[in-house]
């Protein structure tokens, strides 16, 4: 027998732990911290740039899931940090929103492949290459050092112990991840509200929302909502959890990490709301009045439309933002050149929120003029 086998051999007999134990371990360590169902990775931060260090840049631009912040923009304490705008197209696939960051969609139900297996230094080392069974684009653009990495086993009583953390990635995104993330479509409603919505309906109804939220139960606060989307080809019902992330219940948003509230600071309390009048162009829709608590501050209205049999709050995807595009609820329906402006974009017309035309700019590089140093 060659001396390096027979060195080998003695070095595995010396383990006290054998190797398909130690195999057996880093399973079942990863089976604990990767259960199987949907699976997020918490990117950090709630403002245009996110914290992000386990991706290939290229592959985010290539999938149109975000841009890359240039490092040589920022200050120097932050030119280390990679960070990432998740694109409105793919913003869909974030679909929970945690205290310090959004959770993106990985997929479902994580594996683990192991290969090798050294016995060095009273441990042995492996090295485990991480997949996905039904992975989406998010899972697809990670770096090499995030789905491929060694992993230690030490002994202890004579048992395993894995000494590495097996988690895919850290962070607390809650498992199984909530979804919500396809653009599904509806009809818009036209049946007419069979009387108006009471004071006290429409302030449950605000109560109800603004729980949800506070709750982060994003799937139960869309629920809750008759939602437009002017960006997307079909917009009745086109919206999503993401839509939602970054918004604050009444009442917050003073922390640098919130977003804001979802009636922008107008009032902090659902009793506030004022009176509530019939929609002159939409029968299923009412208008309700909300006297600004900012001394001089112009009145300002939200609407709630009957769908289905019950009430919801009619919320707005209108403006694409740096940061998570999000749906707007003080649209003011009731003045009539917001109207016009809504119907107008209901049709396809290519105007922004104050009816102006939609300017798309090509935007070219320096490297392009080469003008880049």
């Amino acid at each position: 027998m060659r001396p390096h086998l027979l060195a080998l051999l003695g070095l595995a007999a010396c383990a006290k732990v054998s190797k398909e134990d130690a195999q057996k371990a880093v399973m079942e360590s990863f089976a604990t911290a990767n259960p199987p169902g949907r699976t997020g990775l918490e990117l950090g931060g709630h403002s245009v740039w996110l914290r992000a260090t386990w991706f290939e840049n290229k592959c985010l631009e290539e999938h149109d899931l975000a841009f890359n912040d240039d490092p040589n923009k920022r200050p120097a304490s932050a030119k280390g940090t990679p960070r990432i705008s998740p694109t409105y197209k793919n913003q869909r696939l974030l679909t929970y929103a945690t205290e310090k960051g959004y959770c993106a969609y990985l997929g479902e139900n994580p594996t683990l492949t192991i290969d090798g297996g050294e016995w060095t230094n009273d441990k042995w080392r492996f090295k485990v290459t991480y997949g996905m069974e039904k992975p989406t684009p998010w899972f697809e653009c990670l770096n090499e050092e995030t789905r491929t990495r060694p992993v230690e086993v030490s002994v202890k009583d004579e048992k395993p112990v894995v000494d590495t953390d097996m988690a895919i990635t850290p962070g607390a995104c809650p498992h199984p991840l909530p979804g919500g993330e396809e653009r599904t479509s509806a009809n818009r409603p036209t049946t007419p509200a069979p009387s108006a919505p009471s004071r006290d309906t429409v302030i449950s109804l605000l109560r109800s929302f603004d729980k949800a939220l506070s709750d982060r139960e994003y799937q139960k606060a869309l629920g809750l909502v008759s939602c437009y989307n002017f960006f997307e080809e079909k917009k009745y019902g086109s919206c999503t959890p993401a839509e939602l992330l970054n918004l604050s219940p009444l009442g917050k948003g003073s922390d640098p990490n919130d977003g804001p509230p979802w009636l922008e600071y107008v009032i902090d309390r659902p009793e506030q709301v004022g009176a509530i009048t019939k929609d002159p162009k939409d029968p299923s829709v009412y208008n309700v009045r909300l006297e600004s608590t900012k001394k001089g501050a112009k009145p300002r209205s939200l609407a709630v439309q009957y769908v289905d049999g019950a009430w919801k709050l009619v919320g707005v995807v209108s403006r694409q933002a740096e940061s998570i595009t999000t749906a707007r609820f003080l649209y003011d329906l009731d003045r009539p050149e917001k109207r016009t402006t809504f119907e107008r974009r209901m049709k396809g017309d290519k105007i922004d929120d104050n009816g102006e035309p939609i300017t798309e700019y090509i935007v070219i590089s320096q490297d392009e003029y080469g003008l880049a140093k």
